[in-house]
């Protein structure tokens, strides 16, 4: 959406490659230098340096938005439901706190860890309150696109 009225990541204050990967596409994350956008596709060097940083320099808000949600996808990545949907839970339990990308994005991961612990009927209901309020998002979207298939496999 940003991209057809003409903007860009930095009106956000994000790295376009951080926005890229956040709605699902990584390949600009690899061109640009955004360790986060990495992060957030899973690079794993970069998990690997985000995992030293963390020990080296504790962030000052280990429950900040952002934090919660890579906590949440590394969750996913590593197949454990029962602590990926704690996270996403935590981020939509405090949306005023945690307004952005993430937010809305809770759900789709709170749906997916949900799916994962074979909790069918409530990742159905987080699936559906993530693709009501995209709704209006470009349809080509890699996330939304790959949200609607997996909410169509949900049985």
């Amino acid at each position: 959406m940003a991209r057809r009225e003409g903007r860009d990541g930095l009106q956000f204050g994000l790295p376009s490659a951080m926005i890229d990967a956040w709605m699902g596409d990584c390949n600009p994350a690899g061109k640009e230098e955004s360790n986060v956008a990495l992060e957030l596709c899973g690079d794993a060097s970069a998990l690997r340096l985000a995992e030293q940083q963390a020990v080296n320099n504790p962030p000052p808000n280990p429950d900040s938005g952002v934090l919660l949600y890579e906590r949440g996808l590394a969750g996913l990545r590593a197949g454990n439901g029962t602590g990926s949907a704690t996270e996403f839970r935590k981020i939509l339990a405090h949306r005023g706190r945690n307004l952005g990308p993430q937010s809305w994005l809770a759900y789709l991961g709170l749906g997916r860890a949900l799916a994962l612990t074979s909790d069918i009927a409530n990742a159905r209901q987080a699936y559906q309150e993530f693709l009501a309020a995209w709704r209006d998002a470009d349809p080509d979207v890699p996330t939304l696109i790959a949200a609607r298939k997996e909410y169509a496999a949900l049985r």
